[in-house]
């Protein structure tokens, strides 16, 4: 988790802060079955419209979760049965590092022995 350490720490709560809010609106504003393609930018939408959430941090800090999130889905930005572009894509780097925990937490073919990395932090 070096590259983790390149945000420093007030880098690292947004990124943190980003992903736990980022699938908030997964099924949109009802408890649907289903994911809806342009999620992301619904749960933007509703922290950006919210005063009691949007006024807790700095602007610039909850700008920055807001794009985060908006752009966390990476390649995967269209509509699905037009193929239009709904949501916009990683830029820079903590955009890019969101959308990739977020990727790799979504793949079930990857396995991950927690016993044997935190032996071999240990060392």
């Amino acid at each position: 988790m070096e590259m983790f350490n390149y945000f420093g720490e007030e880098g690292k709560d947004l990124i943190v802060s980003s992903l736990i809010l980022h699938d908030g609106r997964k099924f949109g504003n009802t408890e649907g079955m289903h994911t809806l393609a342009e999620h992301p930018i619904i749960q933007a939408f509703s922290m950006e419209n919210n005063t009691e959430i949007n006024n807790i941090l700095p602007k610039d800090q909850f700008e920055t979760i807001c794009d985060n999130i908006k752009s966390h889905m990476g390649a995967w930005n269209t509509a699905p049965r037009s193929n239009k572009e709904i949501m916009p894509k990683p830029k820079g780097k903590m955009q890019n590092f969101v959308h990739l925990v977020d990727y790799i937490a979504s793949r079930r073919c990857l396995e991950m022995n927690f016993d044997t990395e935190i032996r071999r932090e240990e060392n």
